[in-house]
């Protein structure tokens, strides 16, 4: 299992199967998932597996834009009710 198929799995056994609460089901689904690409990276980086540095370079600059509108002007219009 992969550190991203691990939180999206365990969220819908939690709070189906097990009768979680959904965000007590959130929040641990993001900790596994957390853990398991902090995991990935150790590894990487002990391992010095090569990567390609010019995808990380485009992947970060793709993606500040997209997180500071997403944090600036998305969710400052979310409704409590959206959040959970």
């Amino acid at each position: 299992m992969t550190s991203e198929g691990g939180g999206a799995v365990a969220f819908p056994v939690m709070t189906i199967g097990l009768k979680i609460a959904p965000h007590v089901a959130r929040d641990f689904s993001l900790i596994v998932q957390s853990i398991g690409m902090s995991c990935a990276l150790f590894v990487i980086l002990f391992m010095n597996v090569q990567i390609e540095k010019r995808a990380v370079i485009f992947g970060t600059i793709g993606s500040v834009p997209g997180f500071i509108f997403g944090s600036v002007v998305v969710s400052v219009r979310q409704t409590p009710l959206n959040v959970e």
